[in-house]
């Protein structure tokens, strides 16, 4: 095994320090690995083993490949793994974040974003939980787009099933898994949420109750200098008090993927766009693709 390697992987996993002390503690390496005894390298020689068999690669802050939006932050992520792809670094991306428990009509928003994101080739990235993103998932593959999840932890952390099945069906289509290595006490949703926003240009939330932890995002894709939007259809949703606030205090709201490309300073003449359909309703002529998730049963239709 690569004993480089296993010293920036048992140095990833110390808990409570900054990026930057991580780099010193390379400087010290062998002092650090001695008062660490046995046990951290032990944790990072098997968080390794896991990773070499989802055929993950490693990439480390100096690495020429590390994402350079990424490098910007204050405090990046020290270590990386990555299945499939990164983020192309030229083409700007989109993150896209919803609730815990969302409502039918932020699921249904999710999969008409990433039908439009996957017809316009635009690149979406987002986490691996939750109904609402099962639904942008299914509407960007749907579509032949391509699709960047994130997560945080330790490899320990990721359910097998979760970690090699479904990173390879995202690495299938073009996309990858991107994991920040790290066992800090800091919640692992704010962890991940903030490197969702640190691999995009723009952010967009769907849904957001009142006080939701989903709004601390909102802040972290500020301070990060990203645009900040939230969707029209979570503004007027019962559950979407926090997207209404954030709204009022001057988040753009989309209603389609044209509303970000016009910020971006595109021409969205071309872009794509859908309409949902319900089952009862008259069936459209074209039929984008056939859905059924949670309390939604019915079709897309692209209409340009």
């Amino acid at each position: 095994m690569n004993e480089e390697l296993l010293i920036r992987m048992t140095i990833s996993m110390k808990s409570g320090l900054h990026c930057n002390d991580r780099l010193r503690l390379e400087e010290h390496v062998r002092e650090y690995v001695q008062t660490s005894a046995g046990e951290k390298l032990h944790q990072a020689a098997s968080a390794l083993q896991i990773l070499e068999g989802m055929r993950a690669r490693i990439i480390h802050l100096y690495d020429g490949d590390y994402p350079p939006l990424l490098r910007e932050l204050y405090d990046p992520p020290y270590l990386l793994a990555v299945i499939g792809e990164l983020p192309p670094p030229d083409e700007p991306s989109v993150a896209v974040l919803g609730p815990e428990r969302p409502s039918t009509g932020a699921c249904i928003s999710a999969w008409s974003f990433g039908l439009e994101a996957g017809y316009a080739r635009t690149p979406v990235v987002s986490c691996c939980t939750g109904a609402w993103a099962a639904a942008l998932q299914e509407g960007v593959r749907t579509a032949g787009g391509c699709l960047f999840q994130a997560v945080t932890g330790i490899p320990e952390d990721l359910p097998r099933w979760k970690g090699t099945e479904h990173a390879d069906k995202t690495a299938e289509s073009g996309g990858g898994l991107v994991m920040e290595i790290t066992s800090d006490d800091v919640s692992h949703e704010a962890r991940r949420n903030r490197l969702v926003c640190g691999l995009s240009r723009s952010v967009l939330l769907l849904e957001a109750a009142a006080g939701a932890s989903i709004l601390d995002a909102a802040d972290e894709a500020l301070d990060q200098g990203r645009d900040v939007t939230v969707h029209r259809r979570g503004i007027s949703s019962p559950w979407g008090r926090g997207t209404k606030n954030l709204y009022e205090s001057g988040a753009p709201a989309v209603s389609w993927l044209g509303d970000i490309h016009r910020l971006w300073g595109y021409d969205t003449d071309s872009t794509p766009r859908v309409r949902y359909h319900r089952t009862g309703d008259q069936a459209p002529p074209n039929r984008a693709c056939r859905i059924r998730i949670g309390g939604m049963d019915g079709w897309f239709e692209r209409i340009r």
